[in-house]
Order: structure tokens, then C-alpha cells, then sequence
């Protein structure tokens, strides 16, 4: 399920191979990080609380719902972390891999 911001990107894509690839690639990303966690879509998580943008540079960037991030501090028992996610698409072929890392402050 899109976010609502990955949904107003989605409806600005006029092209429909870029539309599909765009879902699938976002649908990758959302279970990689939920995968993540290491609880994967369980415990109230859902796809829609998992947003995936991209910078100015085209670098995927995660943001989470309050529900998400309180989520992932309870498991990682830490308030400070951050998500490294790599996305790949070719053709019919989509990847994701993400990553959690536990920040010390």
C-alpha cells in the first residue's frame, strides 16, 4: 500500500511501465525494511507506514509513521538509528535491501 505521499508521486507519473515499476520497486523497498525490523508485517505494522522518496539526487530515503519509528526504538531499545535502503529495477525484475543501523548518540 502507497502512503499518501508515495501516492501523489505515483499520480503524477503519466507513463504506465513507470507506474508499474514504481509500485513494485516501492513494494520491495516497504518489505525490506519491514523485514528489517525483524518482525516483517506483523504487530500492527503496515506497508502505508513505511514512505519511501528519493532525494534531489535520486538516494532512496525512508520515513516512518509514529507507529513505525516507536516500532523500530523499541526493538532496537536505541532513539537514534537510521535506514540505508537500496533499490534496484530491470525490466520485469525489481530488488530492495535495507538496512538498520543503531546510532550511537
Amino acid at each position: 500500500t502507497l502512503s499518501s505521499k508515495e501516492q501523489e508521486i505515483f499520480n503524477n507519473i503519466s507513463n504506465f511501465n513507470k507506474k508499474i515499476s514504481f509500485i513494485a520497486t516501492r513494494w520491495a523497498g516497504k518489505e525490506a525494511v519491514a523485514k528489517a525490523f525483524g518482525i516483517g508485517l506483523r504487530s500492527g505494522l503496515y506497508l502505508s507506514q513505511i514512505t519511501i522518496t528519493n532525494n534531489e539526487l535520486g538516494q532512496p530515503i525512508v520515513d516512518l509513521s509514529d507507529y513505525a519509528e516507536n516500532c523500530i526504538r523499541t526493538l532496537l531499545k536505541t532513539q537514534s538509528y537510521k535506514i540505508h535502503i537500496s533499490l534496484s529495477n530491470e525490466h520485469e525484475y525489481v530488488s530492495a535491501c535495507a538496512l538498520i543501523e543503531q546510532c550511537k548518540i
